[in-house]
């Protein structure tokens, strides 16, 4: 979910244990986290923030995991679903 403002916005995402968090992401990073979504498509900007996050803010490494990760989950439906 996110709450956009003029300068900022707001991320809620999973915060472990059922519990949400929210951030404030500002205009930079929010720019930062639509151009990686029109890369790498249907990621949310929650997941997309959270991952940017494991990557110390590197969009180039935050879109190789997102690309990889979604490629696990293609492999997986091609396996398992197609006879």
């Amino acid at each position: 979910m996110v709450a956009t403002t003029d300068a900022t916005s707001a991320v809620t995402g999973g915060g472990g244990a059922g519990r949400q968090q929210q951030h404030t992401l500002s205009a930079r990073v929010r720019k930062i986290i639509q151009s990686i979504k029109e890369i790498v498509g249907n990621f949310s900007d929650a997941d997309i923030y959270m991952v940017l996050k494991e990557t110390t803010m590197d969009p180039n490494e935050t879109v190789q995991k997102l690309l990889n990760q979604g490629l696990r989950f293609f492999y997986l439906f091609i396996f398992c679903c197609v006879d």
